[in-house]
């Protein structure tokens, strides 16, 4: 059987604002993206990359949780042999998601936004972020 669906998991420095005066109601007004960046442009982000993982479910955050947990104990396996976590850019439109090399912009990932079913954050740790999309060669 082929893989069914792969979800990928980013991971990026925290930023905590723990000390912030405002209010929750201030923070929902104001965006970190203009309107018209996020319709007609693009945002980009610089992350860790974790990796990718078959995984059996379009959606569901226990789906997540356990892509997450798979891919941190191969993250360990990784640092004890001494590899660092590489670094990508994560460039998000309303076209999709891509995933490149930061220098040389080489696409590593790309999936078109109808191609993905999930997204969430990990609730325990904010520094992570997953997707599930379905794999292009297959509709599975």
């Amino acid at each position: 059987m082929g893989k069914m669906k792969e979800t990928g998991i980013l991971k990026w420095p925290l930023n905590n604002n723990k000390n912030s005066t405002k209010s929750k109601k201030e923070d929902k007004k104001k965006w970190i993206h203009s309107a018209d960046t996020l319709t007609s442009g693009h945002v980009a982000y610089l992350v860790k990359f974790l990796g990718s993982t078959e995984v059996d479910k379009p959606k569901g955050i226990e789906v997540v949780k356990d892509g997450i947990r798979k891919l941190k104990f191969n993250q360990q396996l990784k640092k004890a042999e001494g590899t660092k976590t590489p670094k990508v850019e994560l460039t998000i439109s309303i076209d999709g998601v891509a995933i490149q090399e930061p220098k040389t912009k080489a696409i590593q990932h790309q999936y078109p936004l109808h191609r993905i079913s999930y997204c969430a954050d990990d609730k325990a740790e904010k520094r992570f972020f997953s997707f599930i999309a379905k794999e292009e060669e297959t509709d599975k």
